[in-house]
């Protein structure tokens, strides 16, 4: 006769049977997905069995998803590249890897956005005016400032370097600016006059400059009046990214010879006479600069760093600009839903000028007033910092 513990056994064994059983009959399928060009992982890339069974990405691209055993057709998508669908069979128990490579749509309104509603989504599915700057401009220009950029979109103008949209306001004394600039979704205008400071922005490290034409007060408040226009850094990827560029500038003299101040190449101040490439090349007012940027995955940590220095020795008499930037920026993954990064910006410069000058003739170029107090030096340093925290919960929601 069997005694009280050899039940006991009987029972908790055949308990156990049924559920072992149902376990069995499921199968696992996992992989990585990555850029088909750039050979990089794709965060939040979404993998989808059935409506009822999917999952997306890590940072790192990698997925798993479990599955009842059975033929699927397993449908992997991400924002701007085209969707694959693969008809895979899974037998139970079986461990699975599928790795995938997207492909870039090729159709520019693909380009996906992330301003118009703080989440990233196509351009085409976007349902107000919008305009993207991509990087290839940029450096196809050589350009010094993102201000230059906005001059070659249809329906922005700068006004004394501040942008307008469409006919709007932009910026007033007292009230700021009506177009509101942001770099990663964070406000960048400055704070006591509500004005764009572009010599802040990494023009060097810029991966796409998002325009909305059109009010945007509903999610961004009443500086967004007239538009929005954020500036989308670059992030590291897995193939390590330098880059260097340099620039000079030469202001030839003016048609009218009384308002040249400067000995210049053609022309000696001194007798006001023309002697062709007598004099020093250094006199001639100009202006120089380079920048660089390196971008690189080390491990679980990716690197951004960038550099400017910009120097201007203006036709404007006793007037100067110069300036340094150096900005920062990590990320580093903690495990697959957690992420802490850094970034920061620092932008010391001087820089001199005058309000009024001489007269309209020979002084045109020339400080007014009879001593050095008509000219304005000034000194700055600006600086952003920007601590964040990213998680990713069992559902595949951000946190941020």
């Amino acid at each position: 006769m069997p005694s009280v513990f050899h039940k006991l056994l009987i029972v908790s064994i055949l308990s156990i049977l049924p559920f072992s059983y149902s376990f069995s009959q499921n199968a696992t399928l996992k992989g990585v997905i990555m850029d088909a060009n750039e050979k990089e992982p794709l965060i939040s890339a979404t993998v989808v069995a059935t409506p009822d069974l999917g999952t997306v990405t890590d940072f790192d691209g990698n997925y798993e998803l479990v599955l009842p055993a059975g033929f699927y057709k397993i449908q992997f998508s991400y924002v701007g590249y085209k969707t694959i669908i693969q008809e895979i069979s899974l037998v139970a128990g079986e461990t699975k890897t599928l790795n995938m490579e997207l492909g870039v749509e090729t159709n520019l309104l693909q380009t996906a956005t992330v301003t118009s509603g703080k989440y990233e989504k196509p351009l085409a599915e976007t349902t107000i005016s919008l305009e993207v700057i991509r990087p290839r401009l940029i450096e196809s220009t050589n350009t010094t400032s993102v201000d230059e950029l906005l001059g070659k979109i249809p329906g922005v103008t700068m006004v004394d370097d501040q942008p307008n949209i469409r006919g709007g306001s932009g910026w007033s004394y007292g009230a700021g600016s009506r177009v509101l600039l942001l770099m990663d979704d964070i406000p960048v205008l400055q704070a006591d006059a509500g004005l764009a400071q572009w010599d802040d922005l990494p023009v060097e490290n810029i991966a796409q400059i998002e325009v909305v034409k059109g009010a945007a007060s509903a999610l961004y408040g009443s500086s967004a009046l007239n538009g929005i226009i954020n500036v989308r850094t670059a992030y590291a990827t897995s193939k390590p990214v330098t880059k260097f560029s340099t620039f000079y500038t030469l202001f030839d003299d003016p048609k009218d010879i009384s308002k040249i101040w400067w000995d210049s190449i053609t022309f000696n101040v001194a007798d006001s006479t023309y002697d062709k490439y007598s004099n020093k090349f250094a006199d001639q007012p100009h202006e120089y600069g380079f920048s660089f940027a390196h971008r690189q995955k080390i491990k679980k940590l990716d690197l951004i760093l960038g550099g400017y220095y910009f120097n201007r020795s203006s036709y404007r008499e006793s007037t100067f600009s110069k300036y340094g930037r150096i900005s920062v920026g990590t990320r580093y993954r903690i495990n697959d839903n957690l992420t802490v990064g850094f970034n920061s910006n620092f932008n010391p410069g001087k820089s001199a000028g005058f309000f009024i000058w001489k007269n309209k003739d020979e002084g045109a170029l020339r400080p007014g007033g009879t001593d050095d107090n008509a000219i304005t030096t000034s000194k700055r340093f600006r600086f952003t910092i920007d601590p964040f925290v990213t998680y990713f919960d069992k559902s595949g929601n951000r946190h941020r």
